[in-house]
């Protein structure tokens, strides 16, 4: 499309070795100032935005936050939709993914997005729905049909000279 800008924001989602605390709506707020910074700055904006796996629960997060927030109504209009890759909106199989994270300070946002019973994932999806219901926004979710794989440890006694550990895809 002619004149379209294409933008990456990131965030840290490192599993491994990750001194990050954040939860949910931390990193949602994050994003949201980010999305005000954009929207903000010059003339209106048609924005679409794009997320995979824990980047379109953020995505839900903030627009949910930027809706019930009537400094952010107008810089709403200018959002129209979002495609959705991947994203565990009932939740996901974490079981595989507590060894990497052992007793890091990220343990607590994994366990938020466990599919066994994750009220944090229960309030966002009433929140999105009646943000949704509220709203013209357009939404796109593909996802997998099948079961895949996960990540899965495969050593954690490296060499003390390269502590590093090795993942593998079960």
């Amino acid at each position: 499309m002619a004149g379209a800008r294409v933008m990456v924001y990131g965030y840290e989602s490192a599993l491994q070795d990750s001194a990050s605390f954040a939860n949910l709506g931390d990193l949602a707020n994050s994003l949201r100032l980010g999305l005000r910074r954009v929207l903000g700055s010059g003339r209106p904006k048609c924005l679409i935005l794009i997320g995979h796996s824990l980047g379109g629960l953020l995505i839900k997060e903030a627009l949910v936050r930027m809706a019930d927030s009537y400094s952010d109504l107008a810089l709403m209009k200018q959002v129209f939709g979002a495609v959705f890759f991947g994203v565990p909106n009932d939740g996901m199989e974490i079981e595989s993914l507590i060894p990497m994270v052992n007793d890091q300070p990220n343990r607590f946002l994994l366990e938020s997005l466990s599919a066994i019973n994750s009220q944090v994932l229960g309030l966002q999806a009433r929140s999105f729905a009646t943000f949704l219901n509220r709203t013209a926004f357009e939404i796109f979710c593909f996802y997998e049909v099948k079961k895949s794989r996960t990540a899965a440890q495969v050593s954690s006694n490296p060499p003390l000279e390269t502590q590093t550990c090795k993942v593998t895809v079960r």
